[in-house]
């Protein structure tokens, strides 16, 4: 079995591994989380473990595929399609929800962010999209107790949506040091220095700041 992450999506947590685990039905070849909105899987973390005729018939379906209802992300796509998720979801009766396990695993798929009892959708560790994207760039959900403390749990990070890391404007230089200076400030319960670069509160977030450096030094045109 293999495990598929964007570029996008940070191992946070050494119980990253537990995405294994998480993925844990036999009858299932596809394990990934579930857009409840749009009805589709989200290929950015996804577990995979296709038999040998799966991956062939896969291969074959690709042949005659075509991007329709997600022609930017083909892969999510190609995905949702495959394993009919969108049928399965489309009904959000409590009968249905009761019986979507099944469903599902007759297709050969596991969804790691739904409950199997009760086909709920429920935020997983593995996969933050899209409910806690949201959290890093803004400096007052950050210091609400309750939401630190979701962020703490969480093993894979994924910055999914109008939240990717590429969509977001360069921030001047000298940002990560004052970046740096507020959370060493909020530790020692002092105030946060001001803002002398003036940059947007997302470039205090790491992830972001090291991203962008790797993206300058890849394509510094």
């Amino acid at each position: 079995q293999v495990a598929f992450l964007d570029a996008d999506a940070f191992l946070v947590s050494p119980k990253a591994d537990g995405i294994f685990r998480a993925c844990n039905d036999s009858a299932a070849d596809f394990c990934a989380s579930l857009d409840i909105i749009s009805r589709t899987v989200q290929g950015g973390i996804l577990v995979a473990r296709p038999s040998q005729r799966r991956f062939e018939h896969m291969i074959q379906s690709l042949h005659n595929f075509s991007a329709k209802l997600l022609p930017a992300i083909p892969d999510m796509d190609f995905l949702t399609n495959y394993y009919h998720i969108r049928p399965i979801f489309a009904r959000q009766t409590a009968q249905v929800r009761a019986n979507r396990s099944q469903m599902l695993r007759a297709e050969g798929v596991q969804i790691m962010n739904m409950h199997e009892k009760d086909g709920k959708r429920f935020v997983s560790i593995y996969d933050t999209c899209p409910n806690a994207a949201a959290m890093p760039y803004s400096t007052s959900q950050l210091l609400k107790p309750s939401n630190r403390h979701i962020l703490e749990k969480f093993a894979v990070w994924h910055a999914c949506g109008i939240y990717k890391l590429d969509r977001f404007p360069l921030c001047p230089a000298g940002s990560f040091a004052v970046g740096r200076a507020n959370r060493v400030a909020k530790a020692a319960g002092a105030a946060a220095p001001p803002r002398a670069d003036g940059a947007p509160v997302f470039c205090s977030y790491r992830a972001l700041r090291v991203y962008q450096w790797l993206q300058i030094h890849a394509n510094p045109c």
